[in-house]
């Protein structure tokens, strides 16, 4: 393993797989990302599964860093990244879903610190999730209310500050009637 510089971590530099210099090149693109592009970052990342926790760790680390017009670019390889592997390796296979889960509230904080108008895109995303049961209602509803709840102090791990509360703006909806997944790997 060789020290990587952008992130400061003992993280494995893929040369041929998924290398920070691909999503490092995000960073001097401007939006809409092409079709080219998100392919060649989903294939390499799927490509790399044996190190699907470096993957995921790198793309957490570049939309937490990136400019506000790339966090959705951001979402984009993430949700493309999780189809594939659900759709390659089964549902019951995917390594990449769960292990997104597990910081996918600091991860969408970091999504809507985008600008104003591709919020949308993020609640559409989080929406095509519910429908197609990438994740559970009680993964995704929150992530949903995120978008409209007042500003709430968050410690870096996603537990909320002591008497910090959470407003909602809707009512939780209800799961999907077809969603049988487990979501609580």
């Amino acid at each position: 393993m060789k020290e990587c510089g952008s992130c400061g971590s003992n993280c494995v530099i893929f040369a041929s797989l998924i290398s920070h210099s691909q999503l490092l090149s995000l960073m001097d693109m401007k939006p809409p990302i092409s079709r080219a592009k998100m392919m060649s970052i989903t294939k390499a990342g799927i490509k790399a599964i044996k190190l699907y926790k470096h993957v995921v760790q790198i793309i957490e680390k570049f939309i937490k860093r990136c400019s506000p017009e790339l966090k959705v670019p951001g979402l984009y390889v993430v949700d493309s990244i999780i189809r594939q592997s659900r759709h390659q390796f089964g549902e019951d296979k995917d390594v990449f879903g769960p292990r997104f889960l597990k910081n996918i509230t600091i991860t969408f904080q970091s999504l809507y610190q985008c600008p104003p108008d591709d919020k949308a895109k993020i609640l559409r995303v989080l929406d095509l999730w519910q429908k197609n049961c990438v994740f559970g209602m009680d993964i995704i509803q929150p992530l949903l209310d995120m978008a409209t709840a007042s500003l709430t102090p968050v410690l870096e791990n996603g537990s909320m500050l002591e008497g910090a509360e959470l407003h909602y703006a809707h009512p939780p909806r209800p799961t999907h009637p077809f969603c049988f997944i487990q979501t609580h790997w």
